[in-house]
């Protein structure tokens, strides 16, 4: 075993790592802490913190961190979306999809166009939800208005008023008050 020091550059450094945990044989050591190395591929001895003087938010990955989070909240929100409905959906299995970039020089822009994606889905979900709603409350009053009208015209039905009361000319519009 040997102990090697690694500059990565950021744009590169998620790829770099992600193909040295495929070899299964690289521990990583902090070096700004007192911690022993540890390894990120064995579950053997406790992970310590990286890095534990840096404030959370200064570091790096912190904004693609909230920006996965908020991926993953536009997911949940599908899935809440697709359990309330009354008719089952039908949803395309995993192995019928195209596989997700998620390592390599086109990882940034599958993830990219993956949010994309997933926030466009979401402002027309949440239009036709309100949409719905808007429509849902019409036909309310709609119905309202139908129940009002057959109980008006079932109560006209039984009231008898007396033709010989008032007689209609023919200058006189047809809507006037009796």
């Amino acid at each position: 075993m040997s102990l090697v020091q690694l500059f990565v550059p950021a744009e590169v450094a998620h790829d770099t790592v992600a193909e040295l945990g495929e070899l299964g044989n690289v521990e990583f050591k902090d070096v700004s802490s007192s911690h022993a190395p540890f390894s990120f591929f064995s579950h053997r001895s406790p992970i310590p913190q990286l890095n534990p003087n840096v404030n959370p938010f200064q570091r790096s990955f912190v904004g693609e961190i909230r920006r996965i989070e908020e991926m993953a909240r536009r997911v949940r929100f599908f899935d809440t979306q697709i359990e309330r409905e009354r008719d089952p959906i039908p949803i395309r299995p995993l192995y019928d999809s195209a596989p997700l970039i998620a390592v390599g020089p086109r990882a940034a822009q599958t993830m990219d166009d993956l949010d994309v994606t997933l926030s466009e889905h979401e402002s027309r979900l949440l239009e036709m939800n309100s949409a719905y709603e808007l429509l849902s409350g019409r036909l309310a009053e709609l119905i309202e208005a139908r129940h009002v009208l057959r109980e008006t015209a079932v109560f006209f039905r039984h009231v008898r008023v007396p033709c010989c009361c008032r007689t209609v000319s023919s200058k006189e519009p047809f809507y006037s008050p009796i």
